[in-house]
């Protein structure tokens, strides 16, 4: 939606420092787009995946996943609903 514009201003390590280019909110939970580069983050957290295992034990019938970035992703999900006896069908979002 690129309602708000950020600059890099310093990099540290695994951080950034970024400067506003206009008036906007950074919220909890909000996505950002980084053009041309591979943020190499995981597509599961270990919450995730007992949510996940969760769903699958209690007879989920559909998981919605969200963020998907290759089709391992998705085995990975997979894995853990068989792993707990489940046989939820996978949406890729």
């Amino acid at each position: 939606n690129a309602l708000l514009e950020l600059e890099v201003i310093d990099k540290k390590n695994d951080f950034v420092e970024l400067k506003a280019l206009g008036d906007g909110k950074i919220q909890n939970n909000k996505t950002i787009n980084v053009p041309g580069v591979d943020l190499n983050l995981d597509f599961m957290s270990e919450v995730d995946k007992r949510d996940i295992a969760f769903a699958a034990a209690n007879a989920c019938d559909y998981l919605a996943l969200s963020f998907v970035n290759s089709k391992e992703d998705v085995i990975e999900a997979r894995e853990i609903i068989r792993e707990v006896g489940g046989d939820a069908l996978i949406i890729s979002k």
